[in-house]
């Protein structure tokens, strides 16, 4: 049996584990604290940065380094904590066991994931990141998320939803192929932007400048919105208009986002190519298969006004994910 009290600490220096933040502690050379910090580690089930220690480096006659060695061998866990060479065990044993949270990253590190039942990682998960042209255009023209190519021409005069994600909502009339204006519902304002160059914010008309605490800006045809985890672009061309994406992560609040557009951002690093005017081969239908040409099924997406955030149809406005799996690791919700 391991005899505790011969076991050499020399560890100096660098810090080992230092101050955590959730259920976790850091610990200094003391084997009994060590200990207890392990055990506090395992049943406590902390949250990222916490459930469990992270250990810098040290003298290699430390306990915890030849506890990090066998763990290192059962091949799990999060490597790269904030000290050199560190592993950090919240996430290892949050894999583990699959009670607690991932542990988050350290610095250049990525966090383990979660096992069943286990919460998300905040360090080194995957994000949904959405840029590279992102957009609609035209008539309209899709270029979603991953590089998606499609069209969708809708029904004269009816009212779509391009996105629906949790707080953010934006809706388009399409008239002769075009898209006529943008209702954008961002909590609880709403802002408008119409072909003919019309800045509404919540039922003021505006002229250039920068409203609501820097989230809109209006710049002659560009209208720039920050949208909970968006910023868009609002452009009119005088007799339709366009809009543009972006996203360092779209999963952020833990819910992936749906729409005609919106549905693209969905992590799976598979793009869609539709085959048609109508979004065939590339819209979701409500069971999740893609649309065949000729069914309608861009009809789902149709909602009631550009102000529209109770439509039935892959409504995420309200935060519901609607059975969606959290795709990116990097999400606050259920990671896959």
């Amino acid at each position: 049996m391991l005899n505790l009290n011969q076991i050499n600490t020399t560890q100096t220096g660098t810090t080992a584990g230092g101050t955590t933040t959730g259920g976790g502690r850091g610990v200094g050379n003391n084997p009994s604290n060590q200990l207890s910090a392990l055990f506090q580690g395992l049943g406590g089930g902390g949250s990222s940065h916490g459930g469990g220690i992270s250990l810098g480096g040290g003298g290699t006659n430390n306990l915890m380094a030849i506890l990090i060695q066998l763990l290192q061998q059962i091949g799990a866990g999060g490597a790269g904590g904030t000290g050199g060479g560190s592993l950090n065990l919240g996430g290892l044993l949050g894999g583990l066991l699959g009670g607690g949270g991932a542990g988050a990253g350290g610095t250049g590190g990525a966090g383990g994931t979660g096992g069943t039942g286990g919460g998300s990682s905040v360090g080194g998960g995957r994000p949904v990141v959405v840029g590279n042209g992102a957009q609609v255009w035209g008539d309209p023209h899709f270029k979603g998320a991953e590089g998606d190519t499609y069209n969708v021409k809708g029904d004269d005069n009816k009212v779509y939803n391009l996105l629906s994600d949790k707080g953010v909502q934006l809706n388009s009339t399409f008239k002769g192929n075009l898209m006529q204006d943008f209702g954008l519902t961002v909590g609880n304002d709403k802002i408008s932007f119409d072909k003919a160059g019309k800045l509404k914010i919540n039922g003021q008309e505006q002229k250039d400048g920068t409203y609501l605490n820097g989230a809109v800006e209006k710049k002659g045809s560009t209208v720039k919105v920050k949208a909970g985890e968006y910023n868009l672009s609002l452009i009119t061309k005088g007799s339709y208009m366009d809009v543009k994406f972006a996203s360092p992560n779209v999963a952020t609040d833990g819910v992936m986002p749906h729409g005609l557009w919106g549905q693209t951002a969905d992590g799976d690093g598979k793009k869609r190519t539709g085959t048609d005017t109508d979004g065939s081969g590339a819209l979701e239908r409500l069971d999740g298969t893609m649309a065949k040409k000729g069914d309608k099924t861009y009809k789902l997406y149709e909602v009631k006004d550009i102000f529209d955030t109770g439509f039935v149809n892959f409504n995420r406005f309200t935060g519901n994910n609607a059975g969606d799996k959290v795709v990116a690791t990097a999400a606050t919700g259920e990671a896959e």
